[in-house]
């Protein structure tokens, strides 16, 4: 029988670790922005095939620069975070 010691991490330890806040809070993951615009540019759309879905989506993504990426996943924590990290 395994008794848990007091180093012996938690379950919610255990699960913490492994877990990132994003996975609970996607309004706090960057990506969860991007789709949410890419997904409204092909709103309404019908395809006949799953070639077509590709097509468009190939086309919207044709679009993406990196001030448009940066426009929606600039949150003011990671660009704080970045530049307190000497990334800017």
């Amino acid at each position: 029988m395994h008794l848990p010691t007091a180093s012996t991490p938690s379950v919610f330890e255990r699960r913490e670790a492994t877990e990132s806040p994003s996975s609970h809070s996607p309004e706090l993951n960057p990506i969860e922005r991007v789709w949410q615009d890419i997904k409204a540019d092909l709103k309404g759309e019908v395809f006949e095939h799953l070639d077509a879905l590709r097509a468009a989506l190939k086309e919207v993504l044709g679009y993406l620069t990196p001030d448009w990426l940066a426009s929606l996943s600039g949150y003011d924590y990671i660009l704080s975070a970045l530049s307190v990290a000497g990334i800017d």
